[in-house]
């Protein structure tokens, strides 16, 4: 049987681990995910991704715009490229182990026009 001292040290110790653990203003850890969608087609003007995975903080991107819309768990993105070429991005996130899952809805083409079939595109991950 723990003695009043021994009560009182454990509860000490457990507060102290809790508000260590949630301090706000501790430092996160963000990693960066990259991103590339494969074209069959070489060069495209845009694309639409629905990205699901936690921990998204951010997605940036050095050659195109990015739109970025939350819907529940999973997010819609819209890449514009100002000249056409490969469209890649970066996602920052939180959690070091997370997976991804991204699919491709819509794409256009150099000219913005609507590509007539989605097959063979994909977006390619590198860790």
């Amino acid at each position: 049987m723990m003695g009043r001292r021994s009560t009182l040290a454990a509860l000490v110790f457990a507060v102290s681990v809790a508000a260590c653990q949630s301090d706000p203003g501790a430092p996160r850890s963000i990693r960066e995910v990259v991103g590339h969608v494969v074209s069959p087609h070489g060069d495209d003007g845009a694309v639409v991704l629905e990205i699901a995975g936690r921990g998204i903080e951010a997605i940036e991107a050095d050659s195109a715009r990015v739109f970025v819309q939350r819907d529940g768990g999973a997010l819609r993105v819209v890449l514009v490229r100002a000249t056409p070429g490969t469209i890649a991005f970066r996602l920052r996130v939180l959690d070091r182990q997370a997976l991804f899952n991204a699919s491709v809805t819509a794409v256009a083409n150099g000219a913005n026009q609507p590509r007539p079939s989605l097959d063979g595109y994909r977006v390619a991950w590198v860790r």
